[in-house]
């Protein structure tokens, strides 16, 4: 777990770890400040209504369908992530 004195490296969102020019070529990028720092205000929405859409409210009215094609796809791509992050976090236990 990373502390104010650490980091922490991730996949690249950029090539999912097959190595690119963003990351260097390793397939990770390190984060060594805080995330909401990184992301900027415009994910950290998204991440609210993605959490919001995870418990059943969808952020306008008509649930999926109705969804912007960027949202669902944010949505999904972020849950997965989250899932994976807990699966590592569960391994190191």
């Amino acid at each position: 777990m990373p502390t104010e004195l650490s980091s922490v490296s991730i996949a690249c969102p950029t090539c999912e770890e097959a190595g690119c020019d963003d990351c260097g070529g390793s397939g990770y990028v390190e984060i060594a400040d805080c995330p909401k720092r990184c992301i900027g205000v415009d994910v950290l929405r998204a991440i609210r209504l993605s959490d919001l859409m995870k418990q059943g409210l969808p952020p306008v009215a008509g649930g999926v369908l109705d969804q912007s094609a960027w949202f669902v796809s944010f949505h999904e791509a972020f849950r997965a992530e989250e899932s994976r992050a807990e699966a590592e976090a569960y391994k190191r236990m």
